[in-house]
């Protein structure tokens, strides 16, 4: 696991850069292809939102328009996430790819930003009952559910991609647990990949 961190080259602090129309603030995720940020956008209306970011490391592979490798795969979440329209599940904004010059572009996807907690340290801070643990479980369920009937599976399941929203105005138990991070989803019907 420490060999991934060797190999990665280091980048200046982005902090404060502009990516398309939203403006980076601090990280708050790693993925497999890419890092995540906490972001603000200023037009048409302001809001947190979270930019996922393909690692830099994987930046050459878009010079010309390249999509291969690891930037299909980058591709492939933002259609996988763009066929999702589930309370459940954390949705796709927008995405997009922020030309660099000679030095290829940055290809990036906006999401809603979940302010939450993972759904175990969820349940355990609020001290949720067993019957409460369940309800919660349920949602989720129907989450994977709706993914699965968009022919999208998520292969990624765990308690860091189950983040359920902070909110001391709601009561713990009626919180609804969002499913995040569909990096490595797999599309069921390999003919609908298009779509």
């Amino acid at each position: 696991s420490n060999a991934g961190r060797f190999l990665r080259a280091s980048e200046p602090d982005r902090a404060g850069r502009r990516v398309g129309r939203y403006t980076l603030e601090k990280p708050i995720g790693q993925g497999a292809w890419g890092d995540v940020w906490l972001a603000q956008q200023d037009e048409p209306t302001p809001r947190s939102v979270a930019v996922k970011l393909l690692r830099p490391e994987f930046g050459s592979l878009f010079r010309g328009g390249s999509t291969n490798g690891f930037g299909a795969r980058f591709d492939l979440e933002q259609r996988v996430l763009a066929r999702m329209e589930h309370p459940g599940i954390a949705r796709l904004i927008e995405a997009g790819i922020e030309p660099l010059g000679i030095a290829g572009a940055q290809p990036y996807l906006v999401m809603e930003y979940i302010d939450g907690a993972p759904i175990t340290s969820f349940c355990d801070t609020h001290a949720l009952t067993l019957r409460d643990r369940i309800d919660m479980l349920a949602h989720v369920c129907d989450a994977v559910h709706h993914a699965h009937t968009k022919g999208v599976l998520h292969r990624d399941l765990k308690p860091r991609n189950v983040l359920v929203p902070v909110s001391l105005e709601n009561d713990p138990a009626q919180s609804q647990p969002r499913v995040i991070d569909f990096g490595i989803a797999k599309l069921l019907d390999p003919s609908t990949q298009g779509d």
